[in-house]
C-alpha cells in the first residue's frame, strides 16, 4: 500500500506532537496529507479518549457530582462504541471486557473527582478574583506556527498555572519525561503569546492524582519554540525538494507504535526486528487458505523460501485471502509464537504488499 496525492507541507506545528515529529516526521506527513489511520488504534487507546474528557470537565467542575460522572462516563463509553461499530471495529466491544485495567482506570477518575482536585488544588488562588479556570484552551503563536489545546489553564490576576493531563506513566527513572517536559514549555511559550505572560507554574497531572511540576525558565521556552518553527521550515523544504528520505526514520521504537506502517515505503527496507514487540508484521507469497468450522482462518505464506503459518484469522479477511493466493501479502499487527509461526489478534490487519 502506497501513498496516494502529493505530500502536503505543514501549516503549522503543536507542542503535543513536535517530538513525535522529530522521532519521525513522515507519518505526520501522512496524515497531514490526507492519509487516513490504516491499522486501528488499541482498545486502551479509546479509553483514554473518554478519561481525558472526564478530566477536563472534572477540572473546569462541569462533573461535580458522582452521579453526573457515572452518567457522562456511560454516555462516553456508548458514543465511542458506537463510533467502534461504524469503523467495523466491533470486536473492541464492549471496552469494559477489552481494556486491560478498564475498571480500576475508572475508579481512578472517580476518586479524582470525590477529592475534588480542581477546588482542592486552587482553593487559596481561586480567592483572588478576578479570576478564570480554562480547560482546551486554544492557543496560537503571533505567527502561527505552533499551536495546540492546553488541556487545564487557571489564570488570575496574581497566579496562573497550566496543566497537562497523562494517562499514562509520567516518570522515567524517577524523572519526568522530557518529551513532557519540552510539551510543557512550548504550552508555556503559548500561553505568553496569548496572555502577555509566562505562567507561574507548570505541572503534569496522572490519574492517581499526583502532580508533577517543571521549573520553568522563558530562556528554555523561547529557544525551544524557535528550534520547533526552524524544524517546520525544514521539514516543508524537505517536501517541496521532495527528499522524503530525509524526514523519514525507521526503527524499532517508532514503527512499534505508527500506525501509518502500511503506508510507509521506507518501513519494510529497514526491518530486521529481533526482539520481543508487542506485535509484528509479515509479508510473503500466500500459498495456502484453510477455513475451520469455527470460522477461523489458517494462512501459509511464503517468505524467503520458508513457509510460515498463521493461524486464528478471522474470517471478515476470507474473501479477501481468496482473492489474494498466490499474490504478495502483507499482515500487520501479529502475536509471535516461534519464528515460523504468528497467531492473528484484534488488531491485525491484511493489505497488498508493494514489491
Amino acid at each position: 500500500m502506497k501513498v496516494v496525492g502529493k505530500l502536503k507541507s505543514l501549516k503549522q506545528i503543536s507542542p503535543s506532537k513536535y517530538t513525535s515529529l522529530k522521532k519521525c516526521t513522515y507519518r505526520t506527513i501522512l496524515a497531514n496529507s490526507g492519509t487516513k489511520q490504516i491499522l486501528p488504534y488499541s482498545p486502551s487507546s479509546h479509553l483514554g479518549t473518554i478519561i481525558h474528557e472526564c478530566l477536563n470537565l472534572i477540572f473546569s467542575n462541569k462533573i461535580n457530582e458522582i452521579n453526573k460522572f457515572s452518567k457522562k462516563w456511560d454516555e462516553l463509553i456508548e458514543k465511542e462504541e458506537e463510533s467502534l461499530r461504524r469503523k467495523g471495529l466491533s470486536l473492541y466491544i464492549p471496552l469494559s471486557k477489552n481494556v486491560q485495567g478498564y475498571t480500576i482506570k475508572k475508579l481512578q477518575v472517580k476518586s479524582i473527582l470525590k477529592k475534588k482536585i480542581s477546588k482542592e488544588n486552587f482553593e487559596e488562588t481561586s480567592t483572588r478574583k478576578p479570576y478564570k479556570i480554562y480547560t482546551e484552551k486554544w492557543l496560537e503563536s503571533a505567527d502561527g506556527l505552533i499551536a495546540g489545546k492546553a488541556d487545564f489553564i487557571f489564570n488570575s490576576d496574581s497566579y496562573s498555572k497550566l496543566s497537562d493531563f497523562k494517562t499514562g506513566n509520567i516518570l522515567d527513572e524517577g524523572a519526568i519525561k522530557k518529551d513532557f517536559e519540552d510539551q510543557l514549555n512550548l504550552y508555556a511559550y503559548l500561553f505568553k503569546e496569548n496572555f502577555g505572560k509566562y505562567p507561574d507554574a507548570l505541572s503534569l497531572i496522572d490519574l492517581q492524582n499526583n502532580e508533577h511540576f517543571i521549573i520553568i525558565s522563558e530562556e528554555k521556552c523561547e529557544t525551544l519554540a524557535q528550534e520547533a518553527k526552524s524544524y517546520l521550515k525544514w521539514v516543508n523544504q524537505c517536501i517541496s525538494d521532495i527528499r522524503i528520505d530525509k524526514i523519514a526514520n525507521p526503527n524499532e521504537e517508532i514503527c512499534s507504535s505508527c500506525l501509518f506502517r502500511p503506508a510507509c515505503e521506507f518501513y519494510w527496507r529497514k526491518k530486521n526486528y529481533n526482539s520481543e514487540l508487542k506485535f509484528d508484521d509479515v509479508k510473503g507469497l500466500l500459498v495456502e487458505v484453510k477455513k475451520f468450522k469455527n470460522g477461523n482462518i489458517n494462512i501459509t505464506i511464503n517468505q524467503n523460501n520458508q513457509n510460515i503459518l498463521i493461524y486464528r484469522i478471522k474470517d471478515i479477511f476470507e474473501e479477501f485471502l481468496r482473492d489474494s493466493l498466490q499474490k504478495e501479502i502483507a499482515i500487520y499487527n501479529l502475536k509471535r509464537v516461534s519464528n515460523l509461526t504468528y497467531q492473528a489478534i484484534k488488531t491485525t490487519k491484511i493489505y497488498y504488499a508493494e514489491r
